[in-house]
């Protein structure tokens, strides 16, 4: 894993709207003698190329920026970038599988009625007499701003708690659905963290929907498989990083990155 992650912005933002995020698939092309082509997508290599605009940068963000810059190289070294438009969690909608890590006597069903109306939500049963968790372990830095968030309910009145790392709030549960949200500034230096979802002593939850942003709110739930929005090999693109002054300590430029 990197040890260079994408600076984070002093606004506690990744990027700035509106960006630009292109997806690049490369396909294997086998051309005949007659002029004929059979065009393959099997084992293709998807990319995205990113293009990220920013205007009215202080001078911390533009000295994070060109460090960044620095550090990478231009585009020689990879760094970690977070996609400010994903939910950073794999596989947000099912809590059973290898993303997610239980404690032994916490229970994980699916197939429960969702606040949309199906049955995409999971039941969190609790049977011992202390709190279990429900985690994932983000590798990302442990010291950006993110947004932590959820929706719950309980057949009884109840409580749960949303952690990031060691720093957790507690919720109260009701029979309607309520979308909870833990919005926090980690400020660890590993490059690793994790999201918990704690459930107190024999009490029985239901969730649906997390979700994990690099940002200070929410934004509408986004649904993820096998992989979130962190990206482990990106690059930037481009030998140089130029920027415009356009009133005393503030600056705009744009940055270009590549990520597999």
């Amino acid at each position: 894993m990197p040890n260079i992650a994408y600076p984070q912005l002093s606004s506690g933002a990744m990027a700035q709207y509106p960006l630009r995020k292109r997806r690049v698939i490369q396909s294997s092309v086998n051309t005949f003698a007659d002029g004929s082509m059979i065009v393959s997508n099997i084992n293709a290599n998807t990319q995205y190329v990113w293009e990220l605009s920013y205007t009215d940068l202080t001078s911390v963000d533009q000295t994070a920026l060109q460090n960044h810059f620095t550090a990478c190289q231009g585009p020689l070294n990879p760094f970690i970038f977070i996609d400010p438009t994903a939910n950073m969690l794999s596989n947000s909608s099912n809590l059973t599988l290898g993303a997610w890590t239980s404690q032994p006597l916490l229970s994980v069903t699916e197939g429960t009625i969702d606040p949309e109306g199906g049955t995409t939500a999971f039941t969190l049963v609790n049977s011992s007499p202390v709190d279990q968790q429900l985690s994932q372990t983000m590798l990302a830095p442990a010291n950006y701003q993110y947004c932590f968030s959820l929706y719950a309910m309980a057949a009884t009145p109840t409580s749960l708690r949303l952690g990031l790392n060691t720093q957790s709030q507690t919720y109260s549960l009701s029979s309607s659905w309520t979308r909870l949200i833990n919005s926090v500034q980690l400020t660890d230096t590993e490059m690793s963290f994790s999201a918990n979802i704690i459930v107190p002593a024999a009490q029985t939850v239901v969730v649906w929907g997390p979700q994990l942003e690099p940002q200070l709110s929410p934004s509408r739930y986004r649904a993820t498989a096998a992989s979130g929005g962190v990206y482990q090999n990106a690059h930037l693109l481009g030998n140089s990083l130029t920027f415009q002054s356009q009133a005393l300590g503030l600056y705009s430029t744009t940055i270009s990155i590549e990520t597999t």
